[in-house]
């Protein structure tokens, strides 16, 4: 929650004269970070840098007017219809 609230203000300012490419970078080179981490016995660091990720991607989808969540569920109910494996052996 907090999080949210200090990238939302925060974006624009910071992320908003990027391209969609630079700021698809800023997103996977968070995805990388979160890999490179030695993480501690309950993972806080991994937590925080995971919660940065997420932040950033809601609050990128925002920035666009793409309702995230709305194609997060449009997609799981595809997937409910779809056979298992989808053809394939593996």
């Amino acid at each position: 929650g907090d999080v949210m609230a200090d990238m939302s203000s925060e974006f624009k300012e910071f992320f908003g004269d990027y391209t969609v490419c630079e700021q698809c970078f800023v997103l996977s080179s968070l995805v990388v970070d979160i890999e490179k981490v030695s993480y501690d016995a309950d993972d806080t660091e991994m937590r925080k840098r995971f919660g940065s990720l997420l932040s950033f991607l809601f609050e990128m989808a925002g920035f666009y007017h793409v309702d995230l969540l709305w194609h997060v569920e449009k997609k799981m109910d595809y997937n409910e219809g779809r056979p298992k494996c989808h053809g394939k052996a593996y």
